[in-house]
Parts: structure tokens; C-alpha cells; sequence
């Protein structure tokens, strides 16, 4: 899925600077595909990839990290950003920041720390599972930690993702697959 190929790139050290729904299709199998890697850069461990203001090349303000707002500095950490604003989108159906109509108010929220509005109600679209859905919330919530070191890697995201995979098919599997 997205977090293995995520995961993939930054263990070889490739940083996609350009992360969101729109960058992510889907294959004829229905696989998860990461594309428009235009902005993707090389980074070491600890380096960062420098943005002018001038430079209109940050993707969508739903899907950049703060830092990205405040000193243009893009990281793999960035990615996993934009990574939890991607898995928001898939559990509640809707745009990050959905309620904010502007690309200013978007930045205004993100960078006065405010963190996408999660539904009041319950929708079909939502997870039937609370224990699934809260486990998923909880990870969007790391990915937007506002201490870039505070994000989890994506080889623990993917761990943790295929480990909600492993506990439905085992609950499906103990149900007789219903």
C-alpha cells in the first residue's frame, strides 16, 4: 500500500515532497500507487530539502506539515505528515480541513497547531470497529505530531497497519468469514 511504498522510498533515503490523494491512484488490481514524483529528492538521514517561498512547489496546504509553513524545510517527516492527513481522508471520506474553504485558513489552522475536525457522528463511511477506528485516529494523530522527530517512521507505520490487517482477518476468519 501507500505506507510500504512510503516506507520504501525513505529507506533509500528519497523524500516524495509532494504527498496527497491526488499523488496516489490506484492500479487495475486496486493496489495503492504512489506517482507524480517531480518534487522527490534524495535526503540524508538528517537532511532537509529547502523550499523558497517563491517556489510553488509544496503540494496542497490540506496535506503540508507546519514546518513546511514556517521555515519551508521539507524532511521525510513531512511525508509522514501528509501521510496521516491521506488516512484521514480514507476513514471519514472528506478533505483534511474540510470545514476551512481557503487555502489560508487551511495554513492559519495548521499553523496555529490545530488539527483536522474528526465527525461528531457516526457514518456508514466509518469503520465499523471502534477498537479498528480509534487504533487509526490514534496513528493519524502521531503522524501529526507537531515536532517533526515526534512522527513515527513509515516502516512503523506499515507495522502497525498491517497488524489492524492481521487482527480483522483473524476476527473474520473466527466469525466463519461474515
Amino acid at each position: 500500500g501507500i505506507a510500504e511504498g512510503l516506507s520504501y522510498l525513505h529507506s533509500k533515503h528519497i523524500a516524495h515532497c509532494d504527498l496527497k490523494s491526488a499523488n496516489v491512484f490506484l492500479s487495475s488490481s486496486d493496489s495503492p500507487l504512489l506517482a507524480d514524483f517531480g518534487l522527490s529528492r534524495f535526503v540524508e538521514s538528517d537532511e532537509t530539502i529547502l523550499y523558497t517561498h517563491a517556489d510553488d512547489s509544496l503540494g496542497g496546504p490540506r496535506w503540508s506539515a507546519p514546518e513546511l509553513f514556517e521555515s519551508s524545510q521539507f524532511t521525510v517527516e513531512t511525508d509522514v505528515w501528509a501521510f496521516g492527513m491521506i488516512l484521514y481522508e480514507l476513514l471519514i471520506h472528506k478533505l483534511p480541513f474540510f470545514r476551512q474553504k481557503s487555502s489560508i485558513q487551511v495554513m492559519r489552522r495548521i499553523i496555529l497547531g490545530n488539527l483536522p475536525d474528526w465527525p461528531t457522528e457516526e457514518s456508514s463511511a466509518e469503520l465499523a470497529d471502534s477498537s479498528v477506528r480509534r487504533t487509526l485516529r490514534d496513528l493519524c494523530e502521531k503522524c501529526w505530531s507537531t515536532i517533526p522527530s515526534g512522527r513515527p517512521d513509515m516502516q512503523e507505520i506499515s507495522e502497525t497497519l498491517a497488524s489492524i490487517d492481521d487482527a480483522l482477518l483473524s476476527s473474520s476468519s473466527g466469525d466463519g468469514g461474515n
